[in-house]
């Protein structure tokens, strides 16, 4: 099987000086830089060397592992409520193109730090919300569960990281962000 740890080849017999070798396991095609990961809840596997460059990148628990290339951070210009889900930390959100007041919700599951940037690029209100689970830190104080953070003047941003305990902690930000009440 491609890919997969399995052991050396000891011969017949194995002597201590084998047993303690670091050559009793290897990988099928191993190679420098490749990366050792679990495939399964049974198996070993490599991920063969990335390019320069690249970093690992994971789907989450249910997903192996792999290379990538993506450098750049994606934005999003929403004109309409949105939930945001995990898979889009990293990402940038504004509300150009709304003409009104719009709120975006932060992910439910989101894990420790996960992140998202906000910008307001049209002068309405942009909201963001933690959702019914969580809270913002933000304004040198926890807030009310649920409770939105909001901005409407061109330029102001701010970053949320998740804390892992469903909280947001708000960094980098940029102009008046004001608490629902």
């Amino acid at each position: 099987m491609s890919n997969e740890l399995r052991h050396g080849d000891v011969g017949t017999q194995l002597t201590q000086t084998e047993y303690e070798a670091v050559t009793a396991h290897d990988f099928n095609s191993q190679a420098q830089g490749d990366v050792l990961y679990a495939s399964s809840t049974t198996q070993l596997s490599r991920l063969g060397a990335g390019t320069a460059g690249q970093h690992l990148i994971t789907g989450g628990a249910s997903a192996n592992p792999s290379w990538s290339d993506r450098l750049d951070l994606t934005i999003e210009h929403h004109t309409a409520d949105d939930t945001l889900t995990k898979e889009e930390s990293g990402s940038i959100h504004t509300n150009l193109g709304e003409d009104g007041t719009m709120t975006l919700t932060l992910p439910q599951d989101a894990t420790a730090g996960c992140f998202f940037h906000f910008v307001v690029m049209a002068a309405f209100e942009l909201r963001v919300d933690p959702g019914a689970a969580g809270a913002l830190y933000i304004n040198a104080a926890k807030k009310t569960d649920n409770y939105y953070a909001g901005a409407d003047a061109i330029n102001e941003s701010v970053m949320f990281v998740a804390d892992g305990n469903g909280d947001w902690v708000a960094l980098f930000m940029v102009g008046t962000w004001t608490v629902q009440t």
